[in-house]
Order: structure tokens, then sequence, then C-alpha cells
């Protein structure tokens, strides 16, 4: 699992994270037969940021209340 951690993470942050992970098995070979999950985690992130992520099959991490 690839995690993308921020403080606060912007819709536009998404594809940021996107195409990390698809240059990952190009920059380590060792992975190329392992399957690649992607997750975003931020203390802030606006519901429009987690919608993207849903919608592109990321996990999302993130704060509720004073909980994690």
């Amino acid at each position: 699992m690839l995690v993308e951690v921020k403080t606060k993470f912007h819709p536009k942050d998404v594809n940021k994270v996107l195409n990390k992970i698809s240059n990952f098995k190009k920059l380590f070979p060792l992975y190329q037969h392992m399957e690649i999950y992607g997750a975003i985690a931020a203390k802030i992130l606006p519901s429009e940021t987690i919608e993207a992520a849903k919608n592109h099959n990321l996990f999302v991490v993130a704060q509720e209340g004073s909980d994690l």
C-alpha cells in the first residue's frame, strides 16, 4: 500500500497521487508483479477531496473529532 500523507489535501492533489502510484512500478520493478493499493491521509480533508479519492478507488484516512 502506498500512502500519501499531508496536513491538508486539496482535490487537485488526488491526481498527483495517482501519477505517483502509476510511476511506482516503473521506478521499482521489483514490485511489478504485486498489486498496489493507494491511500491518502490528512488532518484536513475537504469533502471534495474525499469524493475524488473514492472515485479513483483510493483508501482515505481522515480525522473525525479528536480521533484519527
